[in-house]
C-alpha cells in the first residue's frame, strides 16, 4: 500500500483550516446603548431637501415649508476661490418645531447658558459633483420665512446666530448637592449659539421673516434672547431608575440617558447636558447651567433613556420650576422613566411640539 506522505498530509490540513476560515461569518457586535439611540435619531431627524440652481444665474429656492432662499447670480465659488458655472446641488435643512430641534440635537440655548425664543434654524451647502462649494464674501442668501411673532411686544429686529455640535471638556463640575468638584469632564452640548453681528427682521404686516444667510455647511438660527424678570436658580434632575451608567464616558454619537425642558406654549428647547458627578443612587442625572432657570417658569421635561436596548421615558408636563426654599442654592425634581415601544417613544418626543 502506497504510504501519504506527511509533508502533504500536512499542506492538505493547512488548506482546509484555511478554506474554513474564508467561509467562516463573524459574528456581528451588539451595538451600545448609544449608538442605538444616534441610530434613532439619525433615523427620525429631519430630512434635507435637495434642489438644483444654476450657479451663474443663481435663482429662488422654495422649501416644503414654503421657505425661500433667493440665491445671487456669481454667487458660489469653489475650494480654490473660483467662480462655479452650470448646475450645482443645494441642501436644505430647516427646524421651527421642538421635535425636530431634539431629533436633531439642536436646542435652543447660547454658548453662555441663556435661553433663545426661535423663529427657525437652517443650514444650507452646495456641491458641484463632488466639490463643496462656498459663498463669496460679499456674497447672502437671501431667506424668507413665514413669520409668527412667539413674544407679545417683540421687535422687528431678531438677531442671527451661528453654532454646531459642540462637545465641551471642563475641568469642574457639580455633584448631587451642587456642590463643586474638580475633575475634567467632557459634556456634549447637542449646539453651542453664539450671536452673529447680522439681524433678520420680522414684519407683521407681510407675514414673513427675512434673514441673510451668510455661510453654507454651518447652521444659522434666527432668535432672540427670552428676557424673564424672575429670579433664577440652578434645577438638579435626578433619575430615580433608568439611568444609564455610560452616559458621560463617551460622546461619540447620542448620551444613551438626556433630560430637555421645553417652556410652555414658547419654541425653546432646552437641553440639560451637565452629567451630576460622583452621584448617589437615586441622584444619578443632570443640572442645569448654574443660576439660568427662572423660579416658577411652567413648562415639559422629558426624560429618555436607552439601556440594554430598550427605550425608556417620561414627560413631566405643565411643570413649575421649583423655588428654593431655606436658602437653598438648587431646586430638584425626579424622574423615574418607564419602558416605551420605539413608536410610543417617538410619539413623545413628537408632543413637544404641542407642548
Amino acid at each position: 500500500m502506497m504510504k501519504f506522505p506527511i509533508a502533504l498530509f500536512a499542506l492538505v490540513v493547512s488548506l482546509l483550516v484555511v478554506s474554513c476560515k474564508k467561509d467562516s461569518v463573524p459574528t456581528p457586535s451588539k451595538p451600545t446603548d448609544e449608538t442605538l439611540l444616534k441610530a434613532f435619531f439619525d433615523k427620525n431627524a429631519t430630512p434635507a431637501e435637495t434642489f438644483t440652481l444654476n450657479a451663474a444665474t443663481g435663482g429662488v429656492l422654495t422649501s416644503s415649508k414654503g421657505t425661500q432662499f433667493d440665491f445671487p447670480a456669481n454667487a458660489l465659488l469653489d475650494a480654490a476661490g473660483q467662480p462655479v458655472t452650470g448646475n450645482v446641488t443645494v441642501r436644505v435643512k430647516e427646524m421651527f418645531a421642538a421635535a425636530d430641534m431634539l431629533l436633531n440635537d439642536k436646542p435652543t440655548g447660547t454658548a453662555d447658558g441663556k435661553m433663545l425664543i426661535s423663529f427657525g434654524e437652517f443650514k444650507l451647502d452646495a456641491r458641484q459633483g463632488e466639490k463643496v462649494l462656498k459663498l463669496r464674501d460679499t456674497s447672502r442668501v437671501k431667506g424668507q420665512a413665514i413669520f409668527k411673532p412667539q413674544v407679545a411686544g417683540i421687535g422687528r429686529e431678531i438677531p442671527m446666530w451661528d453654532g454646531d455640535s459642540a462637545v465641551q471638556q471642563t475641568n469642574s463640575g457639580l455633584d448631587y448637592n451642587a456642590l463643586q468638584v474638580t475633575k475634567t469632564l467632557y459634556v456634549k452640548r447637542g449646539v453651542a449659539w453664539n450671536q452673529l453681528p447680522q439681524f433678520a427682521v420680522g414684519n407683521t404686516g407681510t407675514g414673513k421673516i427675512d434673514f441673510p444667510i451668510d455661510k453654507l455647511g454651518q447652521w444659522r438660527n434666527c432668535d432672540v434672547l427670552m428676557s424673564d424678570p424672575r429670579p433664577k436658580t440652578t434645577l438638579m434632575c435626578y433619575f430615580g431608575s433608568r439611568f444609564n451608567v455610560a452616559t458621560g464616558a463617551s460622546y461619540q454619537g447620542s448620551e444613551p440617558t438626556m433630560i430637555f425642558f421645553k417652556p410652555k406654549n414658547t419654541p425653546t428647547l432646552i437641553k440639560l447636558y451637565n452629567v451630576i458627578q460622583n452621584p448617589i443612587a437615586g441622584k444619578e442625572g443632570f443640572y442645569s447651567y448654574q443660576n439660568s432657570m427662572p423660579v416658577g417658569m411652567e413648562g415639559t421635561f422629558l426624560a429618555m433613556s436607552v439601556i440594554d436596548g430598550k427605550y425608556y421615558a417620561e414627560m413631566l408636563e405643565n411643570a413649575i420650576v421649583p423655588t428654593p426654599v431655606g436658602g437653598a442654592i438648587f431646586v430638584s425634581l425626579t424622574f423615574n422613566p418607564i419602558e416605551k415601544t420605539e413608536a410610543a417613544f417617538l410619539a413623545m418626543i413628537q408632543s413637544l411640539n404641542t407642548k
